[in-house]
């Protein structure tokens, strides 16, 4: 009738993919914010995360952080440059940095719970628009590279 040396392929097969199919699966929670969750705004140019969990938005109209309960809001009245900005990294020293839109607005570290600036680059001639942005340290000083469109 039945062959048994067939039967206990085919359960060793439905079994060896049951397991896979609950072993191998990883899945990750997506969370869309919006304004109406506590975000100034539908437009995010750079998301990151910092080193205690906190994430960081970089938008149309200032930079945004998010503890996982509590949104906090940067604009200019709370010493932003500008309201537009373009990337957001996290170094090495866990010191946040914004890059902005253009390349004559400063550039911007937080540290401490207070933005600091630090002036734009005097080569650049024209306004252009920021590409990218890297951060690395050098016998302790940071070492700021910046790439614009041209």
């Amino acid at each position: 009738m039945y062959n048994s040396r067939k039967i206990s392929q085919y359960y060793f097969l439905v079994v060896f993919l049951f397991a896979f199919s609950v072993i191998l699966p990883q899945r990750h929670t997506v969370r869309t914010y919006t304004i109406e969750d506590g975000l100034p705004t539908n437009v995010v140019n750079d998301v990151i995360q910092d080193n205690s969990g906190r994430m960081w938005f970089a938008t149309e109209i200032g930079i945004s952080i998010y503890d996982g309960t509590t949104w906090t809001n940067f604009s200019k009245k709370d010493g932003l440059n500008t309201e537009y900005y373009f990337r957001l990294k996290n170094d090495a020293l866990g010191t946040i940095w914004a890059l902005p839109q253009f390349s004559k607005v400063d550039l911007q570290f937080y540290r401490n719970d207070y933005w600091f600036s630090l002036p734009h680059n005097p080569f650049l001639t024209k306004n252009e628009l920021n590409t990218a942005f890297d951060i690395k340290y050098d016998d302790g000083k940071a070492v700021l590279v910046t790439a614009t469109e041209s």
